[in-house]
């Protein structure tokens, strides 16, 4: 049974988070953007069932476009993370996205990228994020699939430590 909680589509759920991840998210939910207001119930599930529930979503709910490895077959200098925080840095990322202790709050928080988030994901989801939702407010920067890769692979070093360090 469903509820009337206006949040973010699971339509490719299972191409945009780590199964890991959300089997842990599901047992214990938290807030990922702390400025909306709807939050995920928390559903008192087990950890089997939370597992069985993200190997579920991990298997129906995909996108056959967006690749396992968005890298795979490119150029070396496509995995440069120090320009990727350069891109990142130069666009103004940072007004809307924390990462660590600093940053804005309107996009989801983005220290720990690479424990919740699949490269693919976020190598398509930057070169246009209405296409996942129209709604969204991330600015669609038409960016090249080397800029695209280049912030993934930044976004990609960044873990839970993250969140104790001001980039």
């Amino acid at each position: 049974r469903g509820g009337d909680i206006s949040t973010a589509p699971l339509t490719f759920e299972g191409s945009k988070v780590n199964r890991d991840w959300l089997a842990r998210y599901l047992t214990v939910p938290y807030s990922i953007r702390p400025i909306l207001p709807e939050r995920m119930p928390i559903l008192h599930m087990q950890n089997d069932e939370a597992e069985k529930l993200a190997d579920a979503i991990e298997m129906l709910y995909v996108d056959p476009s967006i690749p396992d490895d968005p890298f795979a077959g490119r150029a070396a200098s496509d995995r440069d993370a120090t320009e990727g925080e350069r891109l990142y840095t130069t666009l103004g990322c940072r007004a809307c996205h924390i990462i660590g202790t600093s940053g804005g709050y309107l996009g989801p928080p983005l220290s720990e990228t690479r424990t919740r988030l699949k490269p693919g994901w976020v190598f398509r989801h930057l070169q246009n994020p209405q296409r996942w939702r129209a709604d969204i407010r991330c600015p669609n920067y038409a960016l090249t699939d080397t800029d695209a890769l280049r912030i993934t692979a930044y976004l990609q070093t960044l873990s839970e430590s993250a969140k104790e360090a001001t980039p």
